[in-house]
């Protein structure tokens, strides 16, 4: 296997001008020199801007296995830096550093856009989670446990000494892009909630039945009277209640946000003996954040291959445990911890896709009868980069909610900053 490996003291070498963490941008001009020791006679030398998807999926069978691959090109730019008749120390014309190399400038800008076409086979397998065609937004440098799928960014220097087609020396010089947030975003803000509205509607709601919402429950009732009751929780005369929770939160995030959660409290029916909206308690509460990375190889001759990766972070895990719990009403805000930073932001391209899925989990009581509800089942969290200018700020939408009647020992719930601090 080829060397190409980038370091200073090789006969061949990529210097940027820039530090080796930096993180380009679209636009961004990527500028360097190639540094050639005089004693290898180039015939050429020349240098590829470069960026690609590579894709590997293996399929097991009864045999063993077999590995499919790809690596369509984004991008492919290349310029001839020196080129001669013959070997020669012609090279040394360029002018030579007190080290004993020869510096080469180039210069070279990061697109913004897919330039090259992956192929009539992904054209013909269109799909709405992959792009199929150039003019795609490029995706950010990536690399996961999905195995061998990445998506790399890199600059290449060939050395022909005693070939003018087969390079005697190559070097890689890796690079790192993160794509400029879309525009429609931008102008997006203050940004969108989730579809809240169809999500309640499309509840079948939370029913409590239970005796302990009579008003005139008894709480010191004796085992007898519990065992009664059990055994008739179900009949149409034992009060009940029926209500509905929702959460939503901003649709778009950068990585280090935090994710400000709302919840909705909706109450649909109750028992006629009931004169109010009993009060409903939150004893745990759970927010994950689920990173799914998609590839996909299309083929000809059979359905496509496909592989999944998913990368799970928590960003909140609250107990309730004091007295009651929470009192749930309906604005209450919570709010989770931070994306975490190196989070990759949400993108789509030849092969591979990343997208990202928030899913809240609610404890909930009322009459000290307990339930499990998801909130906001599936719903997708776009993640973009940061934009350039750091006055550029997102004004989060507020909202807020009418508590429902207290009893006389409810205190009314401090906001998601103090609670944070209670925790």
């Amino acid at each position: 296997m080829q060397n190409r490996s980038n370091y200073p003291q090789r006969h061949l070498y990529i210097a940027v001008s820039t530090a080796q963490s930096h993180v380009y941008r679209s636009g961004d001009a990527v500028r360097g020199v190639v540094r050639v020791h005089p004693q290898t006679r180039p015939l050429r030398v020349n240098i590829t801007f470069r960026g690609r998807m590579k894709c590997a999926i293996t399929i097991s069978h009864g045999q063993g296995s077999t590995t499919y691959k790809e690596k369509p090109d984004f991008f492919l730019h290349t310029l001839e830096l020196f080129s001669s008749a013959a070997r020669s120390y012609d090279i040394t014309g360029l002018g030579v550093t007190q080290d004993d190399r020869v510096e080469i400038p180039f210069e070279f800008q990061f697109p913004e856009r897919s330039e090259l076409n992956p192929g009539s086979l992904w054209k013909k397998h269109r799909s709405t989670r992959f792009d199929s065609e150039a003019g795609g937004l490029l995706p950010p440098t990536y690399i996961n446990n999905m195995r061998d799928s990445f998506i790399e960014y890199f600059l290449e220097a060939k050395l022909f000494s005693t070939h003018r087609v087969i390079p005697d020396y190559e070097v890689r010089c890796p690079l790192t892009f993160l794509p400029d947030t879309p525009p429609s975003i931008l102008d997006s803000w203050p940004l969108a909630h989730t579809n809240r509205v169809l999500a309640m509607q499309n509840q079948r709601g939370i029913w409590i039945r239970t005796h302990r919402l009579h008003p005139d429950y008894d709480p010191d009732e004796g085992i007898p009277n519990r065992i009664k009751h059990r055994l008739t929780k179900h009949r149409t005369t034992t009060p009940f209640v029926n209500f509905k929770v929702d959460a939503s939160y901003p649709e778009v995030l950068f990585p280090g946000d935090s994710i400000p959660l709302t919840l909705f409290l909706e109450y649909v029916e109750r028992s006629k003996e009931i004169p109010d909206p009993p009060p409903i308690y939150l004893r745990h509460v759970r927010v994950t954040l689920r990173s799914i990375a998609r590839a996909c190889i299309p083929r000809s001759s059979r359905s496509d291959l496909h592989d999944k990766y998913t990368l799970t972070t928590e960003l909140l895990n609250i107990h309730y445990t004091q007295g009651d719990g929470l009192l749930l009403f309906d604005g209450l805000q919570l709010c989770s911890k931070k994306i975490p930073i190196a989070t990759t932001p949400t993108f789509q391209t030849y092969g591979i896709s990343l997208e990202h899925v928030v899913d809240i989990q609610a404890w909930l009581e009322c009459a000290k009868e307990r339930v499990r509800k998801t909130l906001a089942p599936q719903g997708k969290l776009v993640i973009v980069s940061r934009p350039r200018n750091p006055g550029v700020e997102r004004a989060v939408p507020e909202m807020r909610g009418e508590q429902p009647p207290a009893l006389e020992d409810d205190a009314v719930p401090p906001p998601y900053e103090e609670q944070g601090k209670n925790v």
